[in-house]
């Protein structure tokens, strides 16, 4: 094999190797491989990033690609190291919907589901409301350029072909998904509990006062009081989803990246 011809074998290896890695990004996580964006947008952007951080890597030696076997793995740890990242990402969100399909339920708007294009599932009003206004929250303040630091950061530390996965991968899984369900209920906590503390007020009303129709008071009341209390606590619950999204980040990148030898 030539010269050219070696180095041409190089990059389309590294290419694929990079490209695997990044998929998980543009195929999963929000915003970024959101099914709104039509395929071809996608696929156009994920080439041309994989491009550019090809360009980048191509002096990086590659291990040795003798058949299909080696490079299948290869591009299996590739994925999987992408995939880690994006999960966290997505969990950011799951975990703002989450609270509001809580919110919504108390709040008497569950037979208001709508179909939602971003998960090709239904979801209430309240969680749909809060998944778009938290991806302009995350738009806003860099979420995305975070997000893409981090990728970045994933290559300065595995380069292409020399991934490395962390051995207590089940228990960095856990524990992203645990937080993000703390951070589920922190955001649904204020109005939840107004909710459950009206809905015990209205129970001992309607055993006090068994000729009051509790039902149809009770319905226009908890939407009243759940719109009421997202007004007051929206800042607080957006406030714990940027900070949430800050930490699921550091919190991967500090599981991925192996601490510095002394």
């Amino acid at each position: 094999m030539g010269f050219w011809d070696a180095r041409l074998a190089e990059f389309a290896w590294t290419f694929v190797l990079v490209l695997t890695r990044i998929s998980g990004l543009f195929l999963v996580a929000p915003f970024f491989g959101s099914p709104v964006v039509p395929r071809r947008v996608r696929a156009l952007l994920m080439t041309t990033v994989a491009l550019l951080i090809t360009m980048l890597y191509v002096p990086h030696s590659l291990p040795p690609i003798r058949n299909l076997v080696d490079l299948s793995l290869l591009m299996g740890k590739e994925a999987a190291l992408g995939m880690f990242l994006a999960l966290a990402l997505l969990l950011c969100f799951l975990a703002i919907q989450l609270a509001g399909q809580l919110l919504g339920h108390l709040g008497g708007l569950s037979v208001g589901d709508l179909f939602d294009p971003a998960t090709n599932t239904n979801q209430g009003v309240i969680a749909q409301l809060l998944y778009w206004v938290a991806l302009a929250i995350f738009l806003t303040t860099g979420g995305h350029r975070q997000t893409m630091q981090a990728l970045l950061d994933l290559f300065d530390t595995y380069p292409p072909g020399r991934v490395v996965l962390p051995e207590n991968a089940l228990e960095g899984i856990v524990q992203v998904t645990s937080l993000s369900m703390a951070t589920a209920w922190r955001a649904a906590a204020p109005v939840a509990a107004a909710l459950l503390l009206a809905m015990v007020v209205l129970g001992l009303i309607g055993r006090t006062l068994p000729q009051l129709n509790i039902l149809a008071v009770g319905l226009g009341s908890y939407t009243m009081l759940l719109l009421a209390g997202l007004i007051v606590t929206g800042g607080t619950v957006l406030w714990v989803f940027q900070q949430h999204t800050t930490d699921m980040i550091e919190a991967v990148q500090t599981w991925l990246v192996p601490p510095a030898p002394p």
